[in-house]
């Protein structure tokens, strides 16, 4: 059973999650709470796996909470759910450590595959994402010719080859059997990665590899 929590200030969007997040065959809403500084304040009380963060909130926002969340609690999938889909607020999100991006305005049955993804690959990387991250990229070649860092990192084939993969959606069996590995050998090459570039979970590491073109998302 997948044990998830719902930090988001609208009582009826709360009340509708829960009924649609029960509403899936292993799946539970365990938690709610209307904001951050409510949610950690009664996380200990729940075995949680998934947190579903909104960002706008008063009281403490979704941008500190998921700072705290990835600090105090790195084994729990945090994933960003809001109406704002901009760029900038999207890349901020990944790099302080949340495991994926979920827009309102999704079709609802979206979250089943959404919460499903972060618990069994510890990640969320859809089209919108890829997306995102190409404008990124566009972005900084236009305003600020470069952001590459001075000491890149340098990736192998076969590390560009999983990156890829996990932008295509692949889940780690599919990669697994696609290479002819274990998922644990997957698990290694990804771990390594976040290692090379300081990552709190491997969406970093999609980030630093498209903001230094170290993979193409074209090809995606």
């Amino acid at each position: 059973m997948i044990q998830v929590a719902l930090a988001d200030d609208h009582l009826l969007f709360r009340k509708s999650m829960k009924m649609l997040i029960d509403s899936f065959e292993g799946m539970s809403l365990v938690l709610e709470a209307s904001n951050g500084r409510e949610l950690l304040m009664n996380l200990s009380q729940y075995e949680v796996d998934v947190v579903l963060l909104d960002v706008q909130m008063p009281e403490m926002d979704g941008k500190t909470t998921c700072q705290i969340l990835r600090q105090n609690h790195p084994d729990i999938k945090v994933l960003i759910l809001s109406q704002l889909e901009s760029r900038e607020l999207i890349i901020q999100m990944m790099e302080l450590g949340a495991h994926g991006f979920f827009t309102k305005n999704s079709e609802p049955h979206l979250i089943q595959h959404a919460i499903k993804s972060l618990d069994d690959n510890g990640f969320y990387f859809d089209q919108q994402l890829t997306n995102v991250l190409k404008g990124a990229v566009e972005w900084d070649k236009k305003n600020r010719n470069s952001i590459s860092d001075p000491e890149k990192v340098e990736f192998s084939d076969r590390e560009q080859e999983i990156m890829l993969g996990v932008c295509r959606e692949k889940s780690m069996l599919e990669l697994s059997e696609e290479f002819e590995v274990s998922p644990r050998t997957i698990e290694s090459h990804k771990q390594r990665m976040m290692n090379k570039v300081g990552a709190r979970n491997f969406i970093g590491v999609i980030v630093y590899a498209v903001k230094n073109d170290l993979i193409d998302l074209n090809e995606v």
